[in-house]
């Protein structure tokens, strides 16, 4: 697309090349439209070899002259899918649509570029093809819904604000667990799509309380890597803003490590841009990803999320950083088993937040130092006050 068609050409015709070179007398290779292949070889090939042959020399260095001038040098990865006949299917047309579902599989598979066709993969395919279309329905339907989860300041027992967490509910009542349908979403762009209604939705719902509360709380709402990566992120983010008529600086973007996979300045650029337009940026789950505590100190963050892996040394470090004074740190409240720091924490849980509070069994609380912490389970008076900002006067 960079260099124009007759660049991509000269590609192809390398690649074709290559292959008819590898299966010599043994098959036949045919191009069946943009950058795909079938290659049909006979039944006493070496089918993996002479695959694996072809993907190796494809992925060398090559050269390619660019406007009879230039020569651009460049890398090509490969991948491919394999069907049998007659063990898979004796239909051609099927044939080649496993080997395509195979490919598919492939090109997703860190640990390997050559995929072998099973019934599984159609399988899994056929599941997620319905989990998107259910998607794309919900977002036409407005078959997702909100709940958000209360953050408290420590000191005081002040509520800072909500975490927006999305939900699908099908036309028939039942529920779609996010464990599902998350990860279909973050393969494809539907998850560009799920974030900007999550978004938008979240500062309709909260509008009213936010400015009936003087706007003092504050709604976090998670963007994924794929919607930070986007040009343009920030204006799209200042737009919703707009539509919604929502307090900028009662908004916190919140980001998972996996954003700053493929380009840290990149992001540290886009997140300083909301944040210089008045949003907050909170960074979830700290110390289960790539992050350390040197693109910690970078990363333009009012708030610092706690995983539950981070270590107190690890705590130590963050909390004696100069440069980050002045973030929020929360920690969730999380679940594990064992813990042998349950009983102290359960009686700081009760003192905190009053002889009422509702706590399950092995609940500890890791990181958090005079911070703000996330909870599952509130005492009368917690609810009361979660009621007085929710509903209207």
């Amino acid at each position: 697309d960079n260099y124009g068609h007759s660049f991509g050409d000269s590609i192809l015709k390398q690649v074709t090349k290559i292959m008819t070179t590898n299966i010599g007398k043994d098959g036949i290779a045919t191009r069946i439209g943009g950058d795909e292949f079938v290659l049909i070889l006979n039944e006493n090939s070496k089918v993996y070899q002479i695959t694996q042959n072809i993907i190796d020399q494809i992925g060398q260095k090559t050269t390619i002259t660019h406007k009879d001038s230039d020569e651009v040098e460049l890398y090509i990865k490969a991948y491919a899918g394999i069907s049998k006949y007659p063990n898979d299917t004796k239909s051609s047309e099927d044939l080649i649509k496993f080997a395509d579902i195979a490919m598919y599989e492939a090109s997703r598979n860190k640990n390997t570029r050559i995929v072998r066709f099973d019934q599984a993969m159609a399988d899994k395919l056929n599941r997620e093809m319905e989990v998107e279309k259910l998607i794309n329905e919900a977002l036409e339907k407005d078959y997702f819904y909100m709940v958000y989860q209360p953050q408290y300041v420590l000191d005081g027992k002040k509520l800072r604000g909500f975490e927006t967490l999305v939900r699908l509910r099908k036309e028939d009542g039942s529920t779609v667990s996010p464990g599902v349908f998350i990860p279909i979403a973050e393969k494809s762009d539907l998850i560009e799509a799920i974030d900007r209604y999550v978004l938008y939705h979240a500062m309709l719902e909260f509008r009213e309380s936010v400015i009936r509360n003087n706007k003092e709380i504050i709604i976090s709402v998670n963007s994924s890597a794929k919607e930070m990566a986007k040009d343009g992120y920030g204006n799209e983010v200042l737009e919703l803003i707009k539509k919604a008529d929502f307090p900028p600086q009662c908004l916190e973007i919140e980001i998972t490590e996996g954003v700053m996979i493929n380009n840290m300045n990149d992001t540290i650029e886009k997140l300083q841009s909301i944040k210089d337009r008045g949003l907050r940026v909170s960074l979830d789950d700290f110390g289960t990803g790539y992050s350390s505590l040197s693109y910690l100190q970078m990363l333009p963050l009012n708030t610092l999320k706690i995983g539950s892996k981070v270590t107190t040394l690890e705590m130590l470090s963050i909390y004696d950083c100069p440069n980050l004074k002045n973030l929020t740190i929360l920690g969730n409240i999380t679940t594990i088993e064992n813990d042998v720091f349950y009983k102290d924490y359960e009686n700081k849980l009760v003192e905190l937040l009053g002889t009422k509070v509702k706590v399950q069994p092995k609940i500890t609380s890791k990181g958090v130092k005079g911070g703000t912490i996330q909870i599952d389970y509130y005492s009368e008076e917690d609810l009361e006050r979660i009621y007085e900002v929710l509903q209207p006067k």
